[in-house]
């Protein structure tokens, strides 16, 4: 199990590094419209999936660097998290700069050596600030004020009321895997455009129904 974790956990580094490889040396990473990396593909192409993955290699790595009793395997851990970390803010995604933030208080609670940690984050915050494009931090300043303003962020509601019906409609077997956003006019008949629902909860609720939802 310990030996799969690493796996698992560097896998999920890797992915950091090559987005960050492609994103910036080989200019050859995939964008979406306004110049936000989006994921590798399959299950993390959504830039929200992506930056929650990253999120979760982030903990793990940091767990199994903390836990790990050879030099070398520190050293591993503690390296593999820095590009993950920069590629979340890449994404643009608002829920994963706050899972970034989540994971970075955990860091910080089980850190020892506090500051070194306060003092690495100063640093990474100044220089952040220098190269996040603004657009990026106007988007962040809107996290409070998203539920009445942001197009991105009403859309999802209205996915989510979308996803209640689908269940209360079909119970037991939800619209069918694969088909939240084909079906999605239907239950939604008011959006001006399909939206995913942005959470694994009302995805899976929608589309597997409520037995689907309980079970997973």
């Amino acid at each position: 199990l310990y030996r799969a974790l690493w796996f698992f956990a560097i896998g999920l580094g890797f992915l950091g590094y090559h987005a960050l490889w492609k994103a910036h040396f080989t200019y050859y990473y995939e964008m979406e419209n306004d110049g936000e990396l989006v994921g590798p593909g399959g299950m993390l192409v959504d830039r929200n999936d992506f930056g929650l993955g990253l999120n979760m290699g982030l903990a793990l790595l940091f767990f199994l660097a903390l836990s790990a009793k050879k030099k070398w395997q520190q050293v591993v851990g503690i390296v593999s998290m820095g590009p993950s970390a920069i590629i979340v803010l890449e994404t643009g995604s608002r829920g994963a700069f706050l899972g970034l933030g989540a994971v970075g208080c955990f860091i910080l609670y089980k850190m020892h050596h506090k500051r070194w940690v306060i003092g690495l984050a100063i640093l990474a915050a100044i220089g952040g600030s220098m190269v996040i494009p603004p657009e990026y931090i106007e988007r962040l300043s809107g996290i409070t004020t998203a539920a009445s303003t942001d197009t991105s962020a009403q859309g999802r509601i209205t996915s989510w009321n979308a996803a209640i019906e689908m269940a209360r409609q079909h119970p037991f077997t939800g619209v069918g895997l694969g088909c939240f956003t084909l079906d999605y006019f239907r239950y939604a008949p008011d959006a001006p455009v399909a939206f995913v629902a942005h959470s694994s909860f009302f995805q899976i609720l929608g589309t597997a129904g409520i037995s689907g939802a309980v079970l997973w």
